[in-house]
């Protein structure tokens, strides 16, 4: 029976790394997605390139503290981002009525888009499990890949790093 359970655990295991997509990387075009907003207002990939420099950041969940945490520092630093002209954006996989709640409650100064089949998340190669990647993209007008942070636990790292990389972009 062990060895049985085992061999289960490593099918799921190997099904799960192969069905994901790979992590874009570094002069990659994003990938064209719509989604709805925490407002329900449709958000579109295709009408954003080209008019700012976007900062796109996947967080496993809101309402735990490592991502409130994350989320508020992006929220705290608007104005740098702002100056910079880039729109910043989140994206996770809850749903719009849960998204809304949570940008209500920590009066959030940018957009929240629910993936909830997890396809943009699939498409940008997001993995998707009990924690899912915490992973931030910047994407210049020309619709690339431009920067990429990453971290498991440290989401207030991102912040940092993609002010800091669009200070030196400027």
């Amino acid at each position: 029976m062990r060895k049985l359970t085992a061999l289960i655990i490593s099918l799921l295991i190997t099904i799960c790394c192969y069905s994901q997509s790979k992590q874009l990387e570094l002069g990659d075009q994003v990938p064209q997605f719509n989604l709805p907003d925490q407002d329900g207002k449709n958000f579109s990939m295709k009408d954003s390139i080209g008019t700012k420099v976007l900062i796109i950041f996947f967080y496993p969940k809101g309402e735990n503290i490592l991502c409130t945490k994350e989320l508020l520092t992006f929220s705290d630093s608007i104005g740098a981002f702002n100056k910079s002209g880039a729109l910043v954006i989140g994206i996770n996989k809850s749903n719009t009525q849960d998204l809304k709640t949570f940008h209500l409650k920590h009066s959030l100064h940018y957009e929240l888009l629910s993936d909830s089949t997890g396809s943009v998340l699939n498409s940008f190669g997001v993995k998707e499990n009990m924690f899912s990647d915490r992973v931030t993209y910047v994407v210049n007008i020309s619709g690339k890949v431009v920067f990429k942070s990453y971290s498991k636990t440290d989401g207030k790292k991102h912040v940092h790093e993609v002010l800091q990389f669009l200070r030196e972009m400027n």
